[in-house]
């Protein structure tokens, strides 16, 4: 599995560039949508900051589990039908774990 580390944003780069951050994000804000694009966190971050994740997409009718999905700035969510702030790259709602990522 892909590995990166919570004080190198590089290495989260790497494995999801900005241009497929946007691309998803794009993707995941058209209406309707009925399949989210984004990544899955598979590990908590080791003491190293290192962690596991891998690109994945979901049916929206499906729980997303460890699903992270970009969507863009003030766009409704579509899994809960609310707003969404800007959350950025390295952001994962589902684990409370990264909110940003040193440059």
């Amino acid at each position: 599995m892909p590995k990166a580390n919570i004080h190198r944003r590089s290495t989260l780069e790497e494995i999801y560039p900005p241009d497929a951050f946007a691309s998803d994000a794009a993707q995941n804000g058209r209406v309707p949508n009925t399949v989210l694009s984004g990544v899955r966190i598979l590990s908590a971050p080791d003491a190293a900051g290192d962690f596991e994740f891998e690109r994945a997409t979901q049916q929206i009718g499906g729980s997303l589990g460890q699903l992270s999905c970009p969507a863009p700035p003030g766009r409704q969510d579509p899994r809960r039908g609310t707003r969404q702030p800007d959350e950025g790259i390295g952001r994962s709602r589902s684990t409370g774990g990264l909110r940003s990522l040193p440059k």
